[in-house]
């Protein structure tokens, strides 16, 4: 027999996974691109995120997979998540996951810089010193401990099921999420540009749902989410 919570009581958890978030291997590091846009930073060129819109040609020539170049997709998952009613009022816990297995925890009511110039400085200080600030409670965080299966992203994000927003999953009304709260649940957002969820993530998941019948955009995604979210703890649109 299932239980409601008061809809005060109920706080939500969303994560960003698979994103496209790194620094430029040693190869592009070495190159004068690297230099002249490392000195626009005021960082080494191996601090920089490899980043598809900087380092188009580059990336092409050195065959490197587009989708793992797309900072672009963290930011705007950040400002939609953060930014929204829920974000704001402390009750959705935000991360971000790469495809390289690192985990990001960014505070609840944490706002993240709306200019991609600054959020991109922020993000090259978070990948080198591990949290941001430096000094004082850290607003994003970045776990030492690498993840390396959707099992592992349960446990360091303190969850225990985990739903994926799926364009291929099956429609849900916004009634049928509000008492999915974290703990236990985390919802997972796609971070990759093209493709979709791989095999090992829709094993272990308990359901894959979709909030509309197009196929959106991340942030668009997160967004639509989060207001069904919002309606579970009172916020009304």
């Amino acid at each position: 027999m299932s239980h409601s919570s008061p809809a005060s009581e109920r706080s939500y958890a969303v994560a960003l996974v698979e994103a496209g978030l790194q620094t430029i291997p040693s190869s592009l590091a070495r190159t004068r691109k690297a230099r002249v846009v490392a000195r626009r930073y005021g960082v080494e060129p191996s601090s920089l995120l490899l980043d598809v819109s900087l380092f188009y040609e580059e990336i092409k020539r050195m065959g490197i997979n587009p989708v793992h170049a797309r900072p672009d997709i963290v930011h705007m998952f950040l400002i939609a998540a953060s930014y929204s009613p829920l974000g704001l009022s402390g009750k959705l816990k935000v991360f971000v996951h790469t495809h390289q297995g690192l985990l990001i925890e960014v505070a609840p009511g944490t706002r993240p810089p709306k200019n991609y110039f600054q959020f991109t400085k922020l993000m090259i200080q978070l990948l080198e010193a591990g949290k941001v600030p430096e000094k004082g409670r850290p607003l994003i965080t970045l776990k030492t401990k690498k993840v390396r299966s959707p099992i592992d992203l349960l446990e360091q994000t303190g969850s225990k099921q985990l739903i994926l927003l799926d364009e291929r999953g099956r429609d849900v009304e916004c009634r049928e999420l509000w008492e999915k709260t974290h703990p236990p649940t985390l919802f997972a957002v796609g971070g990759f540009s093209r493709g979709t969820f791989r095999e090992e993530w829709r094993a272990i998941s308990i359901d894959r749902i979709r909030v509309s019948p197009l196929p959106l955009d991340a942030w668009v995604a997160a967004d639509r989410l989060i207001a069904c979210l919002e309606r579970g703890v009172g916020i009304s649109l």
